[in-house]
């Protein structure tokens, strides 16, 4: 069944002041019709690998952290980004990033990095996203090297909103 063929009522056979069987068939045969679509539908919705007729919730899912990996801020910096399902890394989900050299150790260089992996997903899996550039390691505390910065919510000097340091949308995409 497709997006196209969505089951819709039928344009039932108008009644006659005197009973008519044909008619009453005809209404019937309508109703049975309208009824066996109604069925196909739902078999198609609830299934065991039905729902991809239902828009689905979209997730986010964002850091508000600051997260560090240390290395030299005198030249660009390749990142890799990656996913994890159920702490096995994903097939072909890494995409390489490069920084461009920050001009100083006090003036930060900011990007906005974008990548896009499709899978098919399983109910209860856990999803991670991993990010590690040359020479990265935990740290506490501003350093030079790639800062990934969380921001909060300011009012000075102008409003604007938190600014997460990492943020992944996870999205349904339906099957015909």
């Amino acid at each position: 069944m497709s997006h196209q063929n969505i089951p819709k009522a039928p344009n039932l056979v108008l009644t006659e002041l005197d009973y008519n069987i044909q008619n009453e068939s005809q209404f019937r045969n309508q109703l049975r019709l309208y009824f066996n679509q109604l069925d196909d539908t739902n078999q198609t919705l609830y299934s065991g690998v039905g729902g991809y007729h239902v828009n689905f919730p979209h997730i986010s899912a964002y850091s508000a952290s600051d997260l560090y990996a240390t290395a030299d801020n005198t030249s660009a910096h390749n990142i890799v980004v990656w996913m994890q399902i159920d702490g096995v890394d994903l097939v072909n989900s890494a995409t390489k990033f490069t920084m461009p050299a920050a001009k100083s150790a006090v003036i930060p260089t900011y990007q906005a990095l974008a990548g896009f992996i499709t899978w098919e997903a399983t109910a209860g899996e856990e999803v991670a996203l991993f990010w590690a550039t040359e020479k990265a390691y935990s740290t506490s505390g501003p350093v030079s090297g790639v800062y990934l910065e969380y921001e909060a919510a300011q009012s000075s000097p102008y409003a604007h909103p938190a600014i997460p340091s990492a943020y992944g949308v996870i999205q349904y995409i339906g099957r015909d």
